[in-house]
């Protein structure tokens, strides 16, 4: 007589992982980048969206398994559990679903998730602005553990109320406002904040005030990113990085810094593991807080408004504790105020049209459409925007270590390679310059330095030629009459009702 071998039991995590994919309440699905995600109702009537994996979707596993009269569940069978979810939203959910961090957009309808534990959404389209329930939401939210709460907000309020807590000179108000109007459109490019001051001047306080009011995170500002796969990891879990009292920033962190004001790809490892490799495509705005002028690169400055603090005189400061305690007071006002701005840009954003437009044409457009709602002309917006880029052009002029000798040379007019201007300047300038970090060392470094120059020297007044004379490169360096600009203030004048 053969002995049968009796069945093997099935293990904590295959059932537990049966339970959840026979829930009929319990939906997975990926997004276009292949992470998964489960839509669960883990309170009554609650819809809720976890990725997987993250802590968030851990602690539901571990509260399930609970529920069941499993008793705890250990890290490897947690780990098996994840798997076969992963695997089933992966190879068996279609079609993928477009998944956003506190601002998302389905068919001119703009939606913003509150961060608050029952998943209250703002709903914003060309009529008004409501607030609905996340079951009736058609777009997916992601959050991580940083994510913080918005206040619910009220109608009838006013934007000056803000003007107390954003510590700004009155001529860059329109670009405040710009900035947290542009931060609330889902689609960029989307400008850097860079508020620059002495300590005591409040630059740290209005990073936060900004943050609070687009996506407030329960941490404080963070710590200036060392890498771009820190500013990749910080960008992949909140809407609005905010980084504070930067000293410096490297070539190749503020080439980063453009990709994810205007959109690129970035890689580095995950969020819950130290060695799988992940990317994500981003796009998102961005703060920076800085005693000096640290955003020197002219493509930077390009996307950057460049904000100069006010000086807190004797006997204005406030007490901290009072100082938050009425922001929060307000907040409400405030942020019903621009929600009231956003939709009055979608009415009126089709039909805006701004000649010449700038750098970030939609950037413009949209808060020259947005900011009639706060009763400010679009046309002002853009006259203070047109400002500050020329202050950035600046800044990249003096920034650079050649800029002052092809001044120079314009103005003489001058023609030759890339390495006889390289030679020019060797000769020409102090030996500090020559061996200052930034300096061309060879004649493509010269060529890469010229484009990135370019748009600053062209508003200057130089003419940068690249030709070819005798099958040789040249370059040719002169001067013209510069005419600035002003007929992109001329615009449709957008309706409020």
């Amino acid at each position: 007589m053969t002995k049968q071998t009796p069945p093997t039991a099935p293990s904590a995590a295959s059932r537990l992982a049966r339970l959840i994919l026979n829930d009929k309440f319990v939906h997975l699905f990926k997004d276009r980048e292949g992470r998964t995600y489960v839509d669960v109702y883990e309170r009554p009537g609650q819809l809720e969206t976890l990725e997987l994996p993250s802590p968030a979707a851990n602690e539901w596993l571990r509260r399930r398994q609970y529920k069941i009269g499993g008793g705890a569940l250990s890290a490897t069978a947690l780990g098996e559990v994840v798997g076969l979810l992963r695997a089933k939203a992966l190879y068996e959910a279609s079609p993928t679903v477009q998944v956003f961090v506190r601002v998302g957009e389905v068919n001119g309808t703009i939606f913003i998730d509150r961060g608050a534990p029952d998943w209250e959404i703002v709903k914003i389209d060309a009529h008004r602005w409501d607030l609905i329930s996340y079951r009736s939401c058609p777009v997916r939210f992601r959050r991580d553990p940083q994510t913080a709460e918005l206040p619910r907000p009220v109608r009838g309020g006013s934007i000056e109320l803000l003007r107390r807590f954003a510590n700004v000179a009155e001529a860059d108000w329109p670009l405040v406002l710009g900035f947290l109007v542009a931060s609330l459109r889902p689609q960029g490019p989307y400008p850097l904040m860079a508020l620059i001051g002495g300590q005591g001047d409040g630059k740290s306080t209005t990073a936060r005030v900004l943050q609070r009011l687009i996506d407030p995170r329960k941490g404080d500002l963070n710590a200036p990113p060392r890498d771009p796969r820190d500013l990749a990891a910080i960008a992949h879990g909140c809407w609005l990085p905010a980084f504070d009292n930067l000293s410096s920033v490297s070539a190749q962190l503020s080439d980063a810094l453009c990709r994810l004001a205007t959109g690129g790809t970035f890689g580095g490892r995950q969020l819950y593991t130290d060695f799988d490799q992940a990317t994500f495509t981003a796009q998102r705005p961005v703060i920076l807080t800085s005693i000096t002028e640290v955003v020197a690169r002219p493509d930077l400055l390009d996307r950057a408004l460049m904000l100069r603090m006010v000086p807190i005189g004797p006997g204005k400061r406030a007490y901290e504790g009072d100082f938050w305690k009425a922001f929060q007071a307000a907040e409400p006002q405030i942020l019903g105020a621009i929600y009231e701005a956003i939709s009055v840009a979608l009415k009126n954003v089709d039909s805006t049209t701004i000649a010449n437009p700038p750098r970030l044409a939609d950037f413009a457009r949209w808060t020259s459409a947005a900011l009639p709602g706060f009763g400010i002309a679009g046309a002002d917006f853009l006259e203070a925007y047109e400002v500050n880029r020329q202050r950035s052009q600046e800044i990249a002029l003096d920034s650079s270590p050649i800029a002052d000798r092809v001044l120079s040379l314009a103005n003489m007019g001058w023609e030759g390679t890339a390495t006889q201007l390289l030679k020019d300047f060797e000769d020409s300038l102090p030996f500090i310059v020559t061996r200052a970090p930034g300096f061309p060392r060879s004649g493509r470094a010269v060529r890469n330095a010229l484009d990135r120059l370019r748009p600053s020297l062209e508003a200057a007044g130089v003419e940068i030629g690249f030709g070819r004379t005798n099958a040789r490169r040249v370059i040719t360096l002169r001067s013209v009459t510069v005419r600035h600009p002003d007929s992109h203030l001329e615009m449709e004048a957008p309706t409020l009702n």
